[in-house]
């Protein structure tokens, strides 16, 4: 899971979510695990919205793989 986490940090540092479900291997897998926090109810708590259109599973794949072969 740090891998995943390193990546979508280094890729979409500005966006908040919250993954839920194991680590993702294929595209459904991060869709469906993936919640995008948009903003907060007054009480503090998390308001989901739809997936930026700039944020692409490719990308993270990638960067995870590329991870995986430096050891992080």
């Amino acid at each position: 899971m740090k891998k995943f986490i390193t990546a979508m940090k280094n890729l979409y540092p500005n966006y908040q979510y919250a993954f839920h479900g194991d680590i993702p291997t294929t595209e459904t897998e991060f869709n469906n695990g993936m919640k995008w926090i948009v903003g907060a109810t007054a009480d503090n708590d998390a308001v989901y919205g739809d997936k930026p259109s700039d944020v692409s599973w490719t990308a993270v794949k990638t960067e995870m793989d590329k991870l995986w072969v430096l050891h992080i």
